[in-house]
């Protein structure tokens, strides 16, 4: 179960002057498909959507568990379950400092071995991972820290040859 607060935007939504850091934040992530195809040729479609999700680092009444964004894929080599997302870029935002005392941790997985944990990572603040979204399973946990997580998505067709992306 999710328990993070979550809102989709777009480049419109923060084109005025009250949100000069978020505009600062959302003009550098789209550039991510524009730097990929120009130095390595991925195919990335341009998008201008991203997904906001806070998280309270409190728990809900009446229960234990602090924040959580269950573990899940983006896309997938599978027809019947492909998005076509091909990167999903996670940047992680604090209005403070991320202790060892109250982690924020992101766990990754091999989509297609349940089991078999490629990371686990304590989160730091003003921190960007990339994943390659058929690839990678991720989970975030949130142990009593104010955070936000920004999610852009870049579309591109499966490498069905190599299964690279």
């Amino acid at each position: 179960m999710r328990n993070d607060r979550v809102f989709w935007l777009t480049l419109r939504d923060v084109l005025g002057g009250d949100f000069q850091a978020l505009k600062r934040l959302t003009d550098r992530l789209s550039a991510v498909p524009y730097e990929l195809n120009a130095r390595m040729n991925y195919s990335c479609q341009i998008s201008e959507t991203f997904v906001a999700s806070y998280f309270s680092g409190r728990p809900k009444k009446g229960e234990e568990q602090r924040d959580v964004h269950k573990k899940h894929i983006d896309s997938s080599f599978e027809k019947s379950v492909d998005t076509g997302k091909q990167l999903t870029c996670l940047y992680f935002g604090a209005q403070q400092e991320i202790s060892e005392g109250s982690p924020v941790t992101l766990t990754l997985w091999l989509a297609k071995e349940e089991e078999i944990v490629l990371e686990e990572l304590l989160v730091e603040k003003d921190m960007l991972v990339i994943l390659k979204s058929r690839l990678v399973a991720y989970e975030v946990r949130s142990q009593g820290v104010k955070h936000f997580l920004f999610r852009f998505l870049v579309n591109g067709p499966p490498d069905l040859k190599t299964y690279t992306f």
